[in-house]
């Protein structure tokens, strides 16, 4: 199967078309007439040069699918069994069905967004963002992916800090649709303005149509803070002056996410099987106020699934995030039992230290993963980018054997023929199609 990239995207989506050929040979030793073939996956008319091909002849036939969005949620375009009809000297009908198959579409999930931040209360009505004013965050997310996503959310670390949390609406978005999410408004201190500016990292989350949890990029929003006249600074505490400056509080956090990467169906059951391979994720965020060095995942299943864990930076500035991946992990026979437990679930931390070699530990992290793949539960949803892996590139529909006529249906450039065979029913002689 061919494929015609519609919106030049470079990528599978929908409204993206497959052409389908077909190729028939007259296997028999007599003319066959009105010749036909359906195949109830073509969402176009299926076009033959010729309806009477001579013995030995060979003809070839064209459709299109065209991909829908459905297709593209559901990972993959199960073809009906194409049939093949024809008519023998006489008026005998010769029919015969071929095999049905199934075709993978490689799921592409992406979010874009857009941070800014609003003055929504100018106190002393001077245009500078100041103590005892307000501030509005928003975020537009757009779906840039090729499926379908729900359960949106938005990761802020700054916001979360004081109680708020921005609200996306909608939370399930099409490719290409966008959402908007705001929060309520964010009353700016004399602390905040002391350090001059407020840096804001905000990250959406969600979940794929076929269950997949991943992050988009992180986008940051910094706003020049000033104290101006008539405004008290805090006060610094007894002993400090221009020569003894206050010393700013440490704060040493690490906080972390765990989630599913891609599981690989190979034989696309939707359960556990053994052989088949899975890959976790992490998401570490320095929520602190100090740079941390060395990070690293704790993972205690790590020496028995026979696994590890890389992390794309192990220096975090302070709100800033890294990804962190396993290796493929094996699914073992015990694991792959129906009435069994799964994977079970998965328990991992954090550590890191600080410039004074103190060591920081996160949040412990806890991910379940039954005997049905769909079946997952996570502590929480990570916090910072992650994409997820595509699924397996798509296959096609083989060769297939009608009475006296053999149906070839192309699986793309390079890709052969699932079996080559040519099948003679036994109801040939009664047809009257039987060699002389």
């Amino acid at each position: 199967m061919a494929q015609q990239d519609s919106n030049g995207s470079g990528r599978r989506d929908a409204g993206d078309q497959l052409a389908y050929t077909y190729r028939v040979t007259n296997s028999s030793s007599v003319t066959l007439s009105a010749i036909a073939v359906t195949d109830g996956s073509a969402t176009a008319p299926i076009r033959c040069p010729a309806t009477t091909l001579a013995a030995g002849a060979v003809m070839t036939c064209t459709s299109a699918h065209v991909i829908s969005q459905a297709d593209m949620d559901s990972g993959t375009i199960t073809s009906a069994a194409p049939v093949v009809t024809s008519t023998a000297p006489g008026g005998v009908v010769v029919r015969d069905v071929g095999n049905a198959a199934v075709t993978s579409l490689p799921e592409l999930a992406s979010l874009s967004s857009i941070q800014s931040a609003n003055l929504v209360r100018d106190r002393n009505h001077n245009g500078l963002v100041n103590p005892g004013d307000a501030v509005v965050y928003h975020l537009s997310v757009v779906n840039t992916g090729n499926v379908t996503i729900s359960s949106l959310v938005v990761h802020d670390g700054l916001l979360s800090r004081y109680g708020l949390g921005m609200v996306c609406s909608p939370t399930s978005l099409k490719p290409g649709q966008r959402s908007d999410c705001t929060v309520g408004a964010l009353n700016v201190n004399a602390g905040q303005a002391s350090r001059g500016s407020l840096v804001n990292y905000a990250t959406p989350a969600a979940v794929t149509a076929r269950g997949t949890a991943f992050v988009g990029a992180t986008t940051t929003t910094t706003l020049t803070l000033q104290i101006t006249a008539g405004t008290t600074p805090p006060p610094p505490p007894v002993g400090s002056g221009p020569s003894n400056p206050p010393t700013p509080r440490v704060i040493r956090r690490l906080d972390l996410a765990q989630y599913r990467i891609s599981y690989d169906d190979v034989n696309g059951n939707g359960a556990l099987t053994a052989g088949e391979t899975m890959r976790l994720g992490f998401t570490a965020t320095n929520a602190g106020t100090t740079t941390l060095y060395a990070v690293s995942i704790v993972d205690g299943r790590m020496t028995d699934d026979k696994f590890t864990v890389a992390c794309a930076t192990t220096t975090l500035a302070p709100g800033q995030s890294t990804t962190c991946a396993t290796t493929p992990i094996s699914i073992t026979k015990p694991q792959a039992k129906v009435k069994g437990p799964g994977f079970g679930t998965n328990f991992a931390y954090a550590t890191a230290r600080d410039a004074s070699m103190v060591t920081v530990r996160s949040n412990t992290t806890s991910l379940f993963q039954g005997y049905f793949i769909t079946d997952l539960r996570v502590s929480a949803l990570p916090s910072t980018g992650s994409q997820a892996a595509g699924v397996p590139a798509l296959a096609g529909l083989g060769l297939i054997a009608f009475g006296g006529l053999i149906l070839l249906v192309s699986r793309g450039p390079g890709r052969p023929p699932l079996r080559r065979s040519t099948y003679r029913p036994t109801h040939r002689r009664r047809s009257g199609l039987s060699a002389p």
